[in-house]
């Protein structure tokens, strides 16, 4: 069985999903970004947990993609886990080729990712005590 949620380029707040037969109803925190048939950028709080998670599916054509953080609590730091496309990743050449890394963000940070020909990235946001 797959949910579906459809977004609009640029919305941000709650989002509700419903399993098709109407009986699974969940709630969370969403920001999201994208154009259509180019890329959609995801990003959502996790239920009962300070965690968020960002994900970036992109379309064909390569490009640079910027996370805008805001979306996080002001004066909170976060540890970053990275999962992106390295240098020679391709979908056909070498769909495998990937980097993990980690940084600290805050909300007014802003990160700049090159994501492959339908490639993308997933980040875990974990707060830092």
């Amino acid at each position: 069985m797959t949910t579906a949620l459809l977004l609009s380029a640029g919305i941000a707040g709650a989002a509700e999903l419903l399993s098709p037969d109407g009986n699974v109803k969940l709630t969370f925190d969403l920001t999201a970004q994208g154009e259509p048939m180019e890329y959609v950028t995801v990003a959502r709080k996790a239920k009962n947990s300070d965690d968020w998670f960002v994900g970036c599916s992109n379309g064909i054509e390569p490009r640079v993609s910027e996370i805008d953080f805001s979306f996080l609590p002001a004066g909170q730091k976060y540890l970053a886990t990275i999962y992106r496309d390295g240098k020679n990743a391709h979908y056909r050449n070498a769909p495998q080729d990937y980097v993990i890394e980690t940084k600290t963000v805050t909300s007014k940070s802003k990160l700049k990712l090159w994501t492959a020909s339908s490639g993308g990235y997933a980040i875990r946001l974990t707060p830092l005590r």
